[in-house]
């Protein structure tokens, strides 16, 4: 962790270092809108921890029971609240997989299923890449690499319930990442290994899917993001 200096330099300030850091490799760091709980997925031993944030002094302390372990091979990596943040969800490298998780007031989470993202005749090779919460709250979506396609979920809050809607062919190879417009109506998929971006328009009642224009033709994109 690095704190500002009134120059725009940073300082290190803390540094936190998981268990077994020579397996550990920590894939993202997701902040609970309360700014009270720090969650992060660990790829390499399939775990999230969970870290207690003081906003007043910027450091960060293990939360009393530190970790949540999923099946070694799992592979957490990206890590996603819904909208109330009652739950979360970790899409799983390894098990082409989505976790669900409910959160406690205390910050812990407690594992409510794990769910494939793929057909169940899929016999190829894969690997996810990315999870986003549609801005409804509704509607979640993944990306598959190896199946190329992204996974349409409707996402029941009460319930904490997932939903299969639909496959969406990304138009192209390893979808390693795909960002929703802030207003909910469109998608736009990066596919690394075929150079081009897949435009998609939501339909904001069903949360389907639907192919706009042509990909556009851009090397080897593999984030994207809203200004």
């Amino acid at each position: 962790m690095y704190e500002r200096e009134k120059d725009g330099s940073l300082k290190q300030k803390q540094k936190i270092t998981l268990e077994d850091p020579e397996n550990s490799h920590p894939h993202s760091v997701n902040i609970a809108s309360n700014n009270k709980f720090i969650y992060i997925a660990d790829l390499g031993k399939s775990r999230i921890y969970t870290y207690i944030l003081d906003t007043d002094t910027g450091s960060l302390q293990p939360h009393a029971n530190p970790f949540i372990q999923l099946e070694n091979g799992t592979g957490p990596r990206h890590f996603e609240f819904s909208g109330l943040q009652k739950y979360a969800f970790s899409i799983n490298e390894h098990s082409s997989s989505i976790s669900t998780f409910k959160i406690a007031e205390s910050g812990e989470l407690s594992l409510v299923n794990e769910i494939s993202t793929l057909p169940e005749d899929f016999t190829g090779k894969n690997s996810t890449a990315d999870i986003h919460l549609h801005p409804s709250g509704k509607f979640l979506y993944v990306s598959n690499r190896g199946h190329n396609s992204i996974v349409s979920y409707k996402f029941n809050e009460t319930k904490g319930a997932l939903e299969l809607m639909d496959f969406t062919s990304t138009r192209g190879e390893k979808p390693r990442n795909f960002a929703i417009s802030p207003d909910g109506n469109f998608m736009y998929v990066a596919n690394q290994d075929s150079d081009n971006i897949s435009p998609y328009k939501i339909d904001q009642d069903s949360g389907m899917v639907k192919e706009l224009k042509d990909p556009l033709k851009i090397m080897t994109p593999v984030c994207i993001n809203f200004l």
